[in-house]
């Protein structure tokens, strides 16, 4: 007799990253900025899509009940983790785009580089809430993603919401 697993049950207003990193590419496009999917079964660790200009994001959709901290860098896999490290460290910008889904309520997004989210560890609820602020990710398409992130303090994060 097979093994049966019941499927977890999937809550109705959960949006997959699939659906996620497409709405973020018509936002991409609409802004003028070039960008394609660039993640394969063949290279694990790739991040998601590229943006002209030597722009990596990995795109990440967490359910967040909103009441603990966590640890965002948790949902990477070594590999991802791996190459998103590798990409900054040749001088390219590798950035992570993660959607915290809540349990009720709308849904946050956080912008922010690889580097500061790998540094930051464990975030409390309002951390997370700071970090998605609105306009950021309109000051991110509108800069052509050309910003010094040297200029910004370890923790400095940004972000938008609602999606």
């Amino acid at each position: 007799m097979p093994l049966s697993v019941k499927a977890p049950r999937r809550q109705k207003n959960r949006i997959s990253e699939a659906t996620f990193e497409g709405k973020f590419a018509k936002i991409l496009k609409t802004g003028g900025l070039y960008s394609w999917h660039t993640s394969d079964q063949f290279k694990p660790g790739v991040p998601d899509r590229y943006v002209v200009g030597g722009n990596w994001i990995e795109f990440k959709a967490i359910p967040f009940t909103g009441k603990r901290a966590m640890t965002p860098v948790r949902f990477f896999s070594p590999a991802q983790k791996n190459e998103l490290t590798r990409l900054h460290d040749n001088g390219d910008r590798a950035w992570v785009c993660i959607l915290f889904q809540p349990e009720q309520g709308e849904a946050t997004v956080m912008l922010c580089p690889w580097v500061v989210l790998r540094d930051k560890g464990q975030m409390t609820p309002v951390e997370i809430d700071n970090a998605c602020m609105p306009g950021a990710l309109q000051w991110v398409v509108e800069s052509r993603f050309n910003m010094d992130l040297d200029r910004y303090s370890r923790y400095h994060t940004f972000g938008f919401h609602p999606i």
